[in-house]
This record gives C-alpha cells, structure tokens and sequence, in this order.
C-alpha cells in the first residue's frame, strides 16, 4: 500500500514539476518587466539615433506631452526625438529610477549633452544637464502616452 501512494506521490510531484511556464527553466516575464525592458530599448535607440524600436513599443497615435508643447503621433515623434539626437552632442539619457506596473512606467532620467544648434530654448553650444520625470501610459504593452516633468529653469 506505501508503495502506491509513494508512486501516486511521486507522479503528482513530477506533473507540477514539469508544469513550467513559456520556456523550461525559464520565469515568464510580467507586464511590468516588459513595459520596464521597452524603456530601455527606447532610451538606447534615442541616444544611438535608431529609432525604428519607436515603432514596435509606441502606438500610431502616441502623444508626447512635453513643457510648452504636445507630439502627437508616433512619426511625429519620431522626427521630434531625431532632431534631439542630430542637435545635441555627446547626449546621453540616463535613467536614475525607474518603476513599473502592467498600465504605467515612471522614472527619472538625467539628459545631457551640449546643443548643436538653438534647441530646447537654448543657444547653440549650450552645455545641457538636467533632470526630467516622466509618466508612460501603456495600454496592451504599447507606449500611448508620456508626460514629462521639469524644472522650468532648466529647458526655456
């Protein structure tokens, strides 16, 4: 009789244990954890000037709300974050901190750089270095909306 209910045991133990998630051995990934990894992929791309990640992570009609103006549409942002890139040497974007759940994303990012051209309301050659909060909707894993936050005295 323990020899059965030792074998029923054990057959119980090995279907749980060989009930694994998407790939074995591997821990699914949350919402979040993704919604945190497409920030990374899209701060990489603004900073490298690749911005074709824009397009995988950012819906058509995604709106950029940013001080004194609003982006809307992910073309338009596109050519707004292109013109970041192309007129700000030595940029960088670093995320400070960073949370996340499976609707929204919030950090903190320090930007850097040095302008190229009159941008942000500043002079050419314009040593930048400030830091923004910014919010990001997220609906289904796609960036629809992002507000930023900054000290007025840092970007007019």
């Amino acid at each position: 009789m323990n020899n059965i209910i030792f074998a029923i045991a054990l057959g119980i133990i090995y279907s749980f244990c060989s009930c694994q998630g998407p790939a074995a051995g591997t821990p699914a990934v949350s919402q979040a954890d993704q919604n945190l990894r497409n920030l990374h992929k899209l701060h990489r791309g603004i900073e490298s000037g690749d911005l074709t990640v824009v397009d995988s992570i950012a819906s058509v009609s995604f709106t950029d709300h940013l001080p004194g103006h609003t982006v809307v549409g992910r073309d338009s942002v596109k050519i707004y974050l292109r013109q970041v890139h192309d007129n700000i040497q030595d940029f960088k974007d670093s995320i400070i901190a960073e949370s996340a759940t499976d609707n929204w994303i919030f950090f903190m990012a320090r930007i850097t750089g040095t302008t190229k051209a009159p941008m942000m309301g500043k002079p050419t050659n314009t040593k930048l270095d400030f830091t923004a909060v910014r919010v990001i909707k997220v609906e289904n894993g796609i960036f629809v909306e992002t507000r930023a936050f900054l000290d007025p005295g840092d970007v007019n």
